[in-house]
């Protein structure tokens, strides 16, 4: 067996060179695929970074922009909307082309409210919330910026529209009852004084009443209380009734005339016989009666002394169809007779 041959140290020392120049030229090479690369991907990004960007901030949702005022203004630099805020919350102005407030979209102490202007800057109308946090109103205001129209919701929930002169005094109002009967109208004078009121009552029967300067009803138009039928009464200045018209309990018509002083003195009616008229004096006695004989006979007519109520003088035809007059004394009884 033949002893192995020594190894040459410079053979070595070679080989480990050329092993170190292949290691190298692999290293070089991946270095140059990576800097291909990222060069494609910079130029991918500089052909088409600002779809990706955009797209990136889709997939984010909206921007927001934190400002304390933000104004948009036309090609002429003016402002046409204003964005700011002030002690109640955010205050949004829209301005016309000469820069005045046409709009204003605000808060105060009750709510939200939009101002509209024209363009004069007088304000024209008005949509908010009522004192003490109540319903809903809007307010109308002519050239002048005098308010003429009011809708709006109580706090009780009722809602009513008014209409104003241009003194600020309400001359009409369209709404709901204050104390649950229904509807209600009100029609009143350039003073604010009420004229007419058109309504219900507690029981749902509908009136119209009619009243003087001095809050007198002077004509009432209704129903009856007792629930008997139409009720008119026309009224003295100080709204004692004169003249009350109704129905009674057995459905018949009947009319009183009275006093200021609500004392009577005409009626005109009916009785079991048929119409009748009758006639008081001041001391609310009868004095005279016109209406139709017993047992459907014909007409009579009596005058009688306030002492009591029988008839001292009587006119009229009997059964038998002839005329009669009788003088009787404070009995009734006749004492004088013409046939």
């Amino acid at each position: 067996m033949q002893p192995a041959t020594p190894r040459d140290p410079i053979d070595d020392l070679q080989q480990q060179v050329n092993a170190l120049h292949r290691a190298v030229a692999g290293q070089r090479t991946l270095v140059i695929v990576l800097g291909l690369g990222l060069g494609a991907a910079l130029i991918w990004n500089l052909t088409s970074g600002h779809a990706a960007a955009r797209a990136w901030a889709q997939d984010k949702g909206p921007m927001e922009i934190t400002c304390r005022a933000l104004k948009v203004v036309d090609d002429k630099g003016k402002v046409r909307l204003h964005l700011t805020h002030n002690n109640s919350g955010g205050v949004v102005h829209v301005h016309n082309a000469d820069g005045k407030t046409l709009a204003v979209l605000e808060a105060d102490k009750d709510g939200g409210f939009l101002s509209v202007r024209g363009h004069d800057g007088k304000e024209r109308a008005f949509v908010g919330v009522g004192d003490k946090q109540a319903g809903g109103l809007i307010y109308l205001k002519d050239i002048h910026g005098k308010n003429r129209v009011n809708l709006l919701v109580y706090q009780d929930g009722n809602g009513g529209l008014s209409l104003r002169n241009a003194g600020g005094k309400q001359e009409a109002f369209f709404g709901a009852s204050a104390r649950g009967f229904g509807g209600l109208v009100s029609l009143n004078a350039p003073d604010g004084k009420t004229r007419v009121i058109i309504d219900c009552d507690q029981n749902g029967r509908g009136a119209l009443e009619m009243i003087n300067a001095d809050d007198q009803s002077e004509i009432f138009l209704g129903s009856s209380a007792k629930g008997w039928g139409g009720l008119l009464n026309v009224n003295a200045p100080n709204g004692t009734a004169g003249v009350i018209m109704d129905i009674d309990e057995k459905g018949i018509g009947r009319m009183n005339l009275r006093t200021k002083d609500g004392q009577r003195f005409v009626f005109a009616g009916a009785d079991p016989e048929g119409g009748t008229l009758q006639v008081y004096g001041l001391d609310g006695k009868q004095r005279a009666f016109v209406g139709v004989g017993d047992k459907q006979s014909g007409g009579v007519f009596y005058l009688l002394h306030p002492d009591n109520d029988k008839a001292r003088i009587a006119i009229g035809i009997d059964n038998n169809g002839i005329g009669y007059g009788e003088g009787r004394d404070a009995s009734g009884a006749p004492r004088r007779a013409m046939r």
